[in-house]
């Protein structure tokens, strides 16, 4: 998470505050991609699907898993050597 967390955005300080905390979402949208299971199918452990679907298409469009990748990359690298 403490790789992750940066790269996520920050809730804003004006506005509606976030109901739920990104870490969940963020764990809800593993889940999909691990398991494979439909949107729809997301067990009611994590936020309502319709709120982890629209976080993932907003990150994939902002590039954060690219980003998440490469990072993730980059401090493997540097723990081998």
């Amino acid at each position: 998470w403490a790789v992750l967390a940066p790269l996520l955005p920050a809730p804003s300080s004006t506005g509606r505050p976030w109901r739920r905390p990104l870490r969940a979402v963020f764990d809800g949208i593993l889940y999909v991609l691990r398991t494979g299971c439909a949107w729809r199918h997301l067990p009611l452990d994590f936020p309502p699907w319709s709120t982890v679907h629209r976080w993932f298409l907003r990150l994939s469009q902002t590039g954060v898993f690219e980003r998440l990748a490469h990072a993730l990359t980059m401090a493997d690298r540097e723990r081998v050597g």
